[in-house]
């Protein structure tokens, strides 16, 4: 049996839609603390990756509202289920973006990502 060579050389490299598609995965994934933080860390492409940076400060932005929200829900615990229905919506919203392979931030606190720089 006689098998064709192929004349094209293997590239090393990720075809660009492999690398949309890890860098959706990476962003789908910072929604679920801390896992894709984590991935974001480790992999040097996902630090290239536009789309999986706008989620990491999109996400780092919802845990520190999810912070401050706690503080304020421990002082007027009246206030938990509405805060976290909040904060539920927010992170919804989010990973809704995320799977659409969006880069639209959370309504009301995402504009806050812009500050980080990195």
């Amino acid at each position: 049996m006689v098998t064709k060579k192929s004349s094209k050389k293997a590239s090393k490299k990720a075809s660009p839609k492999s690398e949309a598609g890890s860098g959706k995965a990476c962003a789908v994934l910072q929604y679920f603390f801390p896992i894709g933080q984590i991935w974001y860390l480790a992999d040097e492409n996902m630090k290239k990756n536009a789309l999986a940076k706008f989620h990491l400060k999109q996400s780092l932005v919802l845990l520190l509202a999810y912070i401050l929200v706690n503080i304020v829900l421990f002082i007027l615990p009246i206030l938990w289920p509405i805060g976290q229905l909040f904060l539920l919506f927010l992170w919804i919203m989010g990973l809704i973006h995320s799977i659409k392979g969006e880069q639209k931030e959370i309504p009301l606190i995402g504009k806050f990502a812009s500050h980080f720089t990195f």
